[in-house]
């Protein structure tokens, strides 16, 4: 009998055709999501100090889980990775924000929430967001009057890095501002003390504030306050100098001074003069308020408690890490 070879052949090809899509198949990497792919790349981004590409991958991958109907642990994974890429960008409002976000889903799943509160308690200790809502009344309008929405703290050891933001670029004439500030009796008329000027020196007319002020705020063992590296504040003299450094000093009873450096076209001056008791007291009062870090009960939520044996948030020891990056 012949043997017919082309079915033969035609079944042996066909054969040998199956094993090897099925071994194509076999070693074919199964297709990421979009969600996976931005984690890949934010945490390569993140090794490599590129932490503007970070964020914004980790924020894509954050955006896709997110359209999950139930929150899960790599959700939870994510936001504590853009907090990280957040806080080296000294970005420190968005990184509580991120490792909140991350704290609530592994609470959520009851899940070890570990991670998420080391780091927001590590990251309180670097910095804290200021409530002005919880000044005085008297305090509380002048930041309203001066359209002030938000400010922080930035703990720098010897010094703390003060950040305020305003609505908007803010000017009036400084003896209508000392008095808003100065807190009045009932049925009294609110007037500016006089602040004594030092020869040669000329008159404050009007005081400006930018939509960011930013200073560092030391204290001295003997009393003294510093502000130096003030950006933001600039005066009128007859021309507009800026700010650059105040320092307040106190003396014995009721004497105080203050200390102003001030430039203008590139050149610096400093002058002092006494300050009225009062006049200090606000001030000094105020700026106490400003730095949470040096009193605890202003202005300071309650910490979440964490392991010691966690490690450290991995974050900038001075000033923020961040890099400029093309879109």
């Amino acid at each position: 009998m012949k043997v017919k070879l082309m079915p033969i052949l035609t079944m042996l090809s066909l054969a040998a055709s199956l094993s090897l899509n099925s071994l194509v198949f076999a070693e074919t990497p199964v297709k990421q999501s979009v969600a996976e792919k931005s984690i890949e790349a934010g945490q390569k981004a993140f090794d490599n100090g590129s932490y503007v590409k970070a964020e914004r991958s980790f924020k894509k991958a954050e955006l896709e889980l997110s359209k999950n109907a139930n929150p899960d642990e790599k959700l939870a994974l994510v936001s504590n990775s853009l907090g990280q890429a957040y806080v080296k960008q000294g970005k420190f409002s968005e990184a509580q924000t991120a490792f909140k976000n991350s704290l609530t889903i592994l609470k959520g799943l009851s899940l070890d929430p570990s991670t998420a509160l080391n780091n927001l308690t590590e990251l309180e200790k670097l910095y804290r967001p200021i409530d002005l809502l919880s000044f005085d009344e008297t305090s509380t309008k002048f930041a309203k009057q001066v359209g002030a929405v938000s400010a922080s703290a930035l703990n720098q050891n010897e010094t703390h890095h003060i950040e305020i933001v305003l609505e908007k670029k803010f000017q009036q004439k400084l003896k209508e501002l000392i008095s808003a500030f100065m807190p009045q009796k009932e049925g009294e008329t609110a007037a500016a003390p006089e602040i004594p000027v030092p020869q040669g020196a000329p008159e404050v007319k009007q005081l400006r504030l930018d939509k960011k002020i930013t200073f560092d705020l030391a204290r001295a063992d003997d009393g003294k306050l510093k502000l130096a590296n003030i950006q933001g504040i600039s005066f009128d003299v007859g021309l507009w100098a800026k700010l650059k450094q105040l320092v307040m000093m106190q003396g014995q009873q009721d004497a105080a001074a203050v200390e102003l450096t001030a430039s203008a076209f590139g050149v610096d001056k400093t002058v002092k003069t006494d300050l009225p008791k009062n006049i200090f007291d606000r001030l000094k009062e105020g700026l106490d308020k400003f730095d949470p870090f040096s009193t605890p009960a202003l202005a300071r939520s309650a910490a979440p408690q964490a392991d010691e044996n966690l490690p450290k948030l991995d974050a900038p020891s001075t000033a923020p890490e961040s890099k400029t990056e093309s879109n």
